[in-house]
């Protein structure tokens, strides 16, 4: 349960920094600068952090199970 609360963390983490990649990109292209080749595309950061957020319900739902608790 509690490695179960520790990955709910990291993937939130994840999320705030696919969040902060996103911003970069957004302003770099707003101000004309050029964005690396390697820089992940927005659609790319979009779907991986839907990705996360899935994965993040997904085993929110499974740690109330574990503790008898139905969900919110």
């Amino acid at each position: 349960y509690r490695v179960m609360g520790e990955i709910a963390r990291e993937l939130k983490q994840i999320g705030s920094n696919i969040n902060q990649i996103a911003k970069v990109f957004n302003v770099e292209r707003l101000e004309g600068g050029k964005v690396p080749e390697n820089y992940p595309l927005p659609e790319e950061l979009s779907a991986i952090r839907s990705y996360t957020d899935r994965i993040s319900q997904e085993l929110n739902q499974v740690r109330l199970l574990i503790i008898g608790r139905k969900e919110k």
